[in-house]
């Protein structure tokens, strides 16, 4: 080891005697292929601590075989922390940050550090003499934040799904009904809306208690769930006994069947409904409409409120039917779907 390198060895010895601080040192004048690090770097990454000096290509976790570590658990991480050593070599950038999983060989469990680098000296001639790098275990951290995320996830879930009906709520529906009017838009797709109430749910309630309408309404919406086959139909609890289905890319003949499928999905659940007026047991009434989105329209479109004003019909219909509408007929004239 020349002088030199052992000056600056000796004063990151000191000045970066850190607990779980890791350090390493190059020389690439004189060493290019060896490295000098601390003891916290050897426990990190089961160094051989006896050896004065460790090989870049054995042993280095940033430029050497160690980096298959990293790569085991991210390839592209891999590949970003050797491009960035490699940049930092040819000048092209003065220092380097990056965070990288490490699969820890010796407990096979997944690690997680920051490294940074930087040259320490240039020659004369402005080439790299000594290349410097710090690598901290941020396991903890990665952790924490990880664990924050998922929080973050399951508290956003929850604040947009109903609990009784596990089904999305009002909030999440007039998020998503927005988003699905602008793709609508953009892919010149109809957009269909089915509105959906129980038919005579308050004498239900009157006769059977709350406990059993809200297990009514638990059942019909499991039914509502299995019911919903397309990927771009999702239902929504809109409040009380009033459900919403979105259809994306829809079509009057799929929303006539859609309407058709839920009807009797929710009469085969037999739910008994002895003080109902429409039938002995649990019904649904339905308003559906669907059709183009002008870019020129105001959001959000009309489709919703012809929905509900056919649920409206529907249910002066005597109920237990659907009503659906085509708004893009030059004279819309709704359909009346009778469920015997």
């Amino acid at each position: 080891m020349r002088s030199l390198t052992k000056e600056y060895r000796d004063i990151l010895e000191i000045a970066l005697g850190f607990n779980g601080v890791c350090w390493w040192l190059i020389d690439l004048k004189d060493d290019p292929g060896s490295y000098y690090c601390n003891s916290h770097m050897c426990d990190a990454f089961s160094l051989d601590p006896v050896l004065a000096v460790h090989s870049v290509r054995d042993t280095c976790p940033i430029a050497g075989d160690y980096l298959k570590n990293v790569e085991r658990e991210s390839s592209a991480d891999a590949e970003r922390v050797f491009s960035d050593y490699r940049r930092l070599l040819k000048k092209e950038i003065s220092e380097y940050s990056n965070e990288f999983p490490y699969l820890d060989p010796a407990s096979g469990m997944t690690r997680h550090f920051l490294s940074r680098a930087k040259a320490l000296k240039f020659d004369d001639d402005g080439e790299i003499e000594l290349l410097f790098g710090i690598v901290e275990d941020i396991s903890d951290f990665v952790e924490q934040k990880n664990l924050l995320e998922a929080d973050r996830v399951r508290f956003k879930r929850l604040s947009e799904v109903d609990q009784l009906t596990k089904l999305y709520n009002r909030r999440r529906f007039d998020t998503l009904y927005h988003q699905e009017c602008t793709r609508a838009i953009q892919d010149k797709a109809r957009l269909g809306v089915l509105f959906l109430d129980i038919d005579c749910f308050k004498q239900y309630n009157d006769t059977y208690g709350h406990s059993a309408g809200d297990q009514c309404l638990a059942q019909l919406s499991d039914a509502l769930r299995h019911t919903l086959v397309e990927p771009t139909d999702t239902a929504f609890r809109y409040g009380g006994e009033e459900f919403v289905i979105i259809s994306a890319d829809s079509s009057i003949e799929a929303l006539d069947l859609l309407c058709k499928r839920v009807c009797e999905a929710v009469r085969a659940l037999r739910i008994p409904h002895e003080s109902s007026l429409v039938a002995p047991y649990v019904t649904v009434s339905i308003g559906a409409a669907v059709g183009y989105i002008n870019a020129s329209d105001c959001l959000p479109p009309t489709h919703l409120d012809k929905a509900d004003e056919h649920l409206y019909l529907a249910k002066k219909s005597g109920s237990n039917c659907a009503r659906t509408i085509d708004l893009d007929i030059v004279k819309p004239r709704d359909r009346l779907k009778l469920v015997s």
